[in-house]
């Protein structure tokens, strides 16, 4: 009956979560050193792996796979974006995929102990033919390298676990306990450990340390009763009792209505989405509408307020379902053994750290807190009167109070958002409206396709689209807190009922919040069309898409060659590299953008689809004195504003790959 305390105690790991722990200065530097390594063989890598990294950390998983494949190809002999490859093919369910990737990270780089771990943890989770042996080999080595790292130690001791190698697990989970004394998961699996050995007071001792660093009173109390029972043999005189009927019968149904429900929110999503592309197809109709949508996109509108709200308290309301979930199916698959009548011990471990694991990531993920972004460098309007003014005038075609705050990006942003604190809310302050400009989209747009541009963004305001929406990104934060979390526990394949869970309603979430924001979009682009006409509207969308493929090149062209002949950049904006970006290559990739067909998980429409919907709508306007002046005719002072940018980007440089750019040529003879 020893074996039978093991499978008990891991009825009760709902307890189990520990407090979010922030990144530590170790873990800053090493992120920094992975950066460095690839941009020290390509800028184009590196930026690449940059926009990995940011589609990640937004649970974007297919743009963060695309860029860290740029990465790939073009610094293929670096490990960290094989590695990264390899971890969001993982996360994606894609292990068979992931494998080749994690291989070709080791070859590059076969003293690493992180390509060493990841490696052994997808072929764990392959279990393929020969996975089983050559993943413990590569978690003994990593586990020997970096003894310290407790999340590397939580996998090595996972992997030797599920691989059901005693030798190795035990003295795994005994080391992790040495190195995460206060870790309530660390003392758990330790009692589970000891209890499995028939080792009873250790087993008290770690149930003792686990309660006194956050396990709960009575749920201590009940392991603690188990614990006592394993140890008598059972000799309580009973067996233990399962569910009745009745019981059986309601967790059905409530299993049911759950996936019923997560049907719906899925049909709902799709429909809505193919009703929004329909309406915004209705160029007759939308013509007369304006930015404020016909009838029928306003109740799209409605409905897609009703139908995020509910998916976002569906997906909180699951959360006890998940951890009930998890929790059933350890304890249901232990059952199992005890009706066969033998408990192997290996594999109870591995049941206990998934179901640990899992319910960790699921508590841990409800306390993700975002990041306050950095909108830029705010600009003074009172000393840009011609942009102000210029501004004041579109809010006023569009019919809604202009921006009040003006910042400058280096790069090719156009954005709009509204923020208020809580407080302030409570107050009744007025909520700041800031309207973010990219540099990079500055060369070459004249002042009426600004206008156009600016008309769109204040037709979001508007609308009211940038107002509250806090509830949506609160979701969608713990819904990838919760996916990374169970990730890097090891936990995510197909034998993890809430990894399933999780990967469907991303997709649904996704389908529902995107196709909400696209018809954001479409009424947006009617204002800016209705107030300055559609070739207007085009004509600045196509700067905008021009401008964001060759700025990025032509960026990354000056950075190298600066880099390169340490030469000194005072203005990243005029100048010209010795070896300039390849012109066709641009054209060419201008053309794709304009050209690609739209997914269902696109958060606006395709360019195709709004420029055709433009000149559909073959809206006139006039020409006006001044249409065609240059943008920067609205700036007092071109060369202040460019060198304030591109001291920006330098600094970025230096904090992200150790390289100091000057600002200015050392003067002759020093």
């Amino acid at each position: 009956m020893r074996m039978w305390s093991v499978a008990v105690l891991l009825v009760s790991t709902v307890a189990l979560a520990q407090p979010k722990q922030p990144p530590t200065v170790a873990d800053l530097a090493l992120e920094k050193q992975f950066r460095a390594e690839v941009a020290a063989v390509s800028a184009h890598a590196a930026a690449a792996f940059d926009r990995g990294t940011a589609a990640r950390d937004a649970n974007k998983l297919d743009e963060a796979l695309a860029a860290y494949r740029e990465a790939e190809q073009a610094a293929p002999n670096v490990d960290h974006p094989h590695r990264r490859v390899c971890g969001i093919l993982m996360m994606l369910g894609r292990v068979a995929e992931a494998v080749p990737d994690c291989e070709r990270a080791t070859q590059l780089a076969p003293e690493s102990p992180f390509d060493a771990i990841l490696l052994a943890q997808v072929l764990t989770m392959r279990h393929g033919n020969g996975d089983s042996g050559r993943a413990l080999e590569l978690a003994r080595a990593a586990h020997a390298k970096l003894p310290d790292d407790v999340a590397l130690q939580t996998t090595a001791c996972s992997v030797f676990a599920h691989e059901n190698d005693g030798a190795d697990a035990d003295p795994c989970i005994e080391h992790l306990l040495a190195i995460a004394p206060d870790s309530v998961a660390a003392n758990y699996l330790g009692a589970i450990a000891a209890a499995a050995n028939g080792r009873w007071t250790v087993a008290r001792d770690r149930l003792a340390e686990a309660k006194a660093h956050g396990l709960d009173d009575a749920t201590y109390q009940a392991l603690a009763g188990k614990l006592d029972e394993a140890e008598r043999g059972g000799s309580s005189g009973h067996e233990t009792q399962l569910p009745s009927t009745d019981v059986l019968w309601l967790a059905l149904w409530v299993l049911a209505g759950w996936l019923g429900a997560m049907g719906v929110l899925l049909v709902s999503g799709y429909a809505l989405s193919r009703a929004t592309l329909r309406a915004a197809a209705r160029v007759a109709t939308a013509r007369a509408s304006a930015g404020t949508g016909t009838a029928h996109e306003r109740r799209l509108r409605a409905i897609y307020k009703v139908v995020l709200a509910t998916s976002g308290i569906y997906f909180y309301v699951s959360i006890p379902i998940l951890v009930a979930v998890i929790a059933i199916a350890g304890f249901g698959a232990i059952y199992v053994f005890i009706a066969m009548g033998t408990i192997p011990v290996k594999l109870v471990l591995i049941i206990g750290i998934v179901v640990l694991g899992t319910i960790s990531a699921i508590v841990r993920s409800l306390f993700a807190r975002g990041v306050k972004p950095d909108l830029g460098d705010r600009i003074d309007l009172d000393r840009e009167p011609k942009l102000k003014a210029l501004i004041s005038e579109v809010a006023e075609t569009v019919g809604t109070r202009p921006a009040d705050a003006v910042y400058i990006t280096p790069g090719v942003d156009m954005s709009v958002s509204e923020r208020v604190g809580l407080w302030g809310a409570v107050r009744g302050k007025r909520v700041e409206r800031s309207l973010v400009m990219g540099l990079g989209l500055f060369e070459g747009m004249t002042q009426i396709q600004l206008r156009s541009v600016l008309a769109h963004e204040h037709g979001h305001f508007r609308n009211a689209d940038t107002a509250g929406g806090g509830f949506a990104l609160v979701v969608r934060r713990s819904l990838f807190s919760m996916i990374v979390r169970i990730a890097r526990a090891g936990v995510a394949g197909n034998f993890n009922p809430v990894w399933w869970f999780l990967r469907a309603y991303h997709r649904i979430y996704l389908n529902v919040s995107q196709g909400a924001s696209r018809l954001q979009e479409v009424l947006a682009d009617r204002w800016a069309i209705q107030a300055y006409g559609s070739a207007a509207f085009v004509a600045g969308y196509r700067h905008i898409v021009s401008r964001s493929v060759r700025f990025e090149r032509e960026a990354n062209a000056a950075l190298d060659e600066v880099i390169r002949t340490k030469r000194a950049l005072p203005n990243l904006y005029n100048f010209h590299p010795a070896k300039p970006p390849d012109e066709q290559a641009a054209l060419d990739a201008i053309d794709k953008e304009l050209a690609r067909e739209p997914t269902a998980y696109d958060s606006h429409p395709s360019s195709k689809q709004r420029i055709e919907w433009a000149e559909a709508l073959a809206a006139h306007r006039d020409p006006a004195p001044g249409d065609d002046d240059p943008i920067w005719a609205l700036f007092e002072n071109r060369t202040e504003l460019e060198a304030k940018m591109t001291a920006v980007v330098r600094e970025r440089i230096r904090v992200a790959r150790k390289i100091a750019i000057p600002a200015q040529e050392p003067a002759a003879g020093t």
